[in-house]
């Protein structure tokens, strides 16, 4: 990427560098999940989603798009459903967990 910037405070410097994030497009009402939210298994992508019952049960999801640790789900969960992000490897599908809910904003469904 090239910009030219008006310098009339000499801020900038000839060789230096900067970062620079383009976005091309928005996404609008779509379900997200933590990326380490995400398993990959033989048969694809899936997640561990916690019940009112606190149990936890498989559910095969279609990921379009990981970025900034946050994962965009086409089908598999829905909106306001809780995912496991932690502990994944240790749990099968019908297990009973202790729900420890984030203080991070954004995380989690």
């Amino acid at each position: 990427m090239q910009g030219t910037f008006a310098n009339a405070d000499e801020a900038l410097w000839p060789g230096e560098f900067v970062r620079v994030e383009l976005v091309v497009s928005m996404r609008r009402n779509v379900v997200t999940v933590p990326a380490q939210a995400i398993m990959e298994g033989p048969s694809g992508s899936y997640v561990y989603s916690v019940g009112n019952d606190q149990m936890v049960h498989r559910a095969d999801v279609q990921v379009t798009s990981r970025d900034n640790g946050i994962a965009v789900i086409a089908k598999g969960v829905s909106e306001g459903e809780r995912v496991v992000t932690d502990g994944q490897y240790r749990l099968a599908d019908g297990a009973k967990v202790a729900v420890q809910q984030t203080t991070e904003k954004g995380a989690g469904l």
